[in-house]
């Protein structure tokens, strides 16, 4: 991104995965994609569905494709679910990404759709961020190597999410601004 994006209404910061998206979860899926399977017409406006998180071994039995373990398997029943143009699109549980739009059979044909878990990749995503920021002393401060003689006055996080073709890039950017 060439510029820094303002929180507003329609952009907002979301956390990563704490823990592993277990089996039994209802999630929610985000896209702009195609509103049924080749239809032509993609939403206007951004639509949400519920997703039921599977076991990997309950995917499996449903689906004429293996998936593999950094995969989330979802499902919630006929006529639910991702669509084409979703792809790169957020799932999310409990105000965290822990799964991106990755691969499905039909629009909502009842089959499961996959998404690929986040949580598999935080050792790369941190890393990526690590490598990219160039303010360390925000860093030191999250992680507490700050003291509280010398806080800075504000911190700002922002986790910028940009999707293409089912792949994310994250990039965190942490602004510091020293008190004076």
């Amino acid at each position: 991104m060439r510029e820094e994006a303002v929180l507003d209404a329609t952009v907002q910061v979301i956390n990563l995965p704490t823990n592993y998206c277990d089996a039994g979860q209802l999630a929610t899926v985000l896209g702009w994609g195609y509103l049924k399977d080749k239809s032509g017409a993609t939403s206007e406006w951004l639509q949400k569905a519920p997703v039921l998180t599977l076991s990997n071994e309950d995917c499996l039995q449903r689906l004429p494709y293996p998936i593999a373990q950094d995969h989330i398997c979802g499902w919630y029943g006929e006529g639910v679910g991702f669509c084409d143009g979703d792809s790169g699109g957020p799932l999310l549980l409990n105000g965290e990404i822990v799964g991106v739009v990755s691969m499905g059979y039909d629009c909502g044909s009842g089959l499961p759709d996959i998404y690929t878990r986040v949580y598999s990749y935080l050792p790369w995503i941190k890393r990526v961020i690590r490598k990219t920021n160039k303010h360390t002393k925000a860093f030191d401060y999250l992680r507490g190597w700050i003291s509280n003689q010398n806080p800075p006055s504000a911190i700002r996080l922002k986790l910028l999410l940009l999707s293409l073709i089912g792949k994310i890039i994250l990039l965190e950017r942490v602004m510091l601004h020293l008190a004076r």
